[in-house]
Order: structure tokens, then sequence, then C-alpha cells
């Protein structure tokens, strides 16, 4: 934790905590809580640029982009005909975590013509139309062509995404996690991705950062991944400055 309790305790004038970002893992709210001091976050301030941030995920997936690119570099033009380009029209995604994230995820994946499902434990009714609330996700993984995560991090969620759950999504799903590390077990998800059980995923986050990049799902081809940068963009960082 960046702010854990030894270091609030250092403030002991402190009135207010106001985080220049959406997420407070960092910060021991309880703490925060017992001393009756106010946590105060950027809500409105970086959620349409981390689900642009996913979106891209999802189209480079789909579109195999870096080995397109890579290809391209290489001089290989007849990469053209290797046939792993992909859709989105008429594609199933699921959402697992349906708050100001997860709902703008929804409209632009329905603007592409995909068909979408969400998941959240407080969320009953759909704000989005057209989304189909479920309340077991994990019956819903079969069908599913993209799973996105845009849950927090807390014991319920960590590690919720593991080998039997990978395990029970198709060959050519893909996943993307734009939320937070240790939501998905890596470990497992490198030995999908190497078994080919998994066609490929987009990572934001990772379980420890700055990340490992000697681990395994480093070397897999069919993936893409950023450094925690999603809510990074310019606009985005005049928007959090000014909430």
């Amino acid at each position: 934790q960046l702010l854990p309790r030894e270091v609030l305790e250092l403030a002991p004038n402190l009135r207010i905590v106001s985080r220049h970002g959406v997420g407070y893992d960092n910060v021991d709210v309880g703490y925060l809580s017992s001393r009756k001091i106010p946590m105060a976050i950027a809500a409105d301030a970086n959620y349409t640029a981390v689900a642009e941030h996913t979106l891209m995920m999802m189209l480079t997936l789909a579109k195999d982009t870096t080995a397109g690119d890579r290809a391209m570099r290489e001089g290989d033009f007849e990469w053209r005909h290797k046939g792993t380009l992909t859709d989105l029209l008429g594609k199933h995604v699921l959402i697992l975590g349906f708050g100001r994230i997860g709902q703008r995820v929804a409209s632009l994946c329905q603007a592409f013509g995909m068909h979408v499902s969400a998941y959240d434990p407080f969320v009953t009714e759909s704000p989005v139309p057209g989304v189909d609330m479920v309340k077991d996700w994990k019956t819903m993984l079969p069908p599913t062509d993209y799973l996105t995560l845009h849950m927090p991090s807390m014991p319920e969620t960590v590690g919720m995404i593991d080998e039997k759950e990978l395990a029970s999504m198709k060959h050519t799903a893909f996943l993307v996690n734009c939320a937070r590390g240790g939501i998905v077990d890596e470990d497992a998800l490198a030995k999908a991705l190497a078994a080919s059980a998994n066609r490929g995923a987009g990572l934001d986050v990772f379980k420890s950062e700055p990340h490992d990049h000697t681990h395994p799902l480093f070397s897999q081809k069919r993936c893409v991944f950023s450094p925690h940068n999603a809510a990074l963009t310019a606009e985005c960082a005049i928007r959090m400055a000014k909430q």
C-alpha cells in the first residue's frame, strides 16, 4: 500500500485523502474510517479512457495487429493469408463488473454489433439497454468469445479467473483485463495460452508491478500488454486534476 496505517498515523491533523484516480486499494481505507477521515476519488475521470483501452485490446486481438505489424516490418506481405483475423460483429462478450467502466465498454461493444452479457453482484438491472445481466457468470464462460474484467481488487476477486475458469472457455476465446492485477491467475493463463486452450489475452494490469518480464506469460505470441496505463491519456489526466 502507498498509504498504509503506519504512514497515515504520522499525520495527526489529516482531514481528507483525495486520490488522483479511482482505485483505492493502495490506501488503508479501514484506518481512515476509524478516524472518520473521508476518502475522495475522481470517480468520473477515467472510465471513458479505460473503456477505450479495453476496446483497443479487443480489436488488437481480433485483428492480430501486433503479428501483422511485425510481419510488415520483416517484409512478409504474404502474412495476410494466415487467416488469423476475426470480426467483433456477432461475437459474445461477457463483462465482469458493471460499474462506470463496464457500462461504457458495453455501449462500445454494442456499437460493433456484439452481443453483451454482464455480471455484477451489486447490479440487478442493466442501466444499458440491450445488455443481459447474468446471475451465474461461470455458466456463461463456454459460449463467451471475449471476457473482459472491470472489478476491483478484493478478497472475493483475487484469483477468480484461474485454471478451471480458463479451461471452461472455448479455444477461440480472448481475455482482457484492464481492471486490477491478481484477478487473473497469471501462471494458469500462461499455461492455457501455451497449450492453445485460449486464443489470446490483453493485459494492462499485473499481480506484481513493475512486472516480471521473464514470466512465461510474456513469451506468448497472441497477446497484447500495456504498463497499467489505460487511464493515462492526456485528457484523462486533465479530468482527474480538475476533479
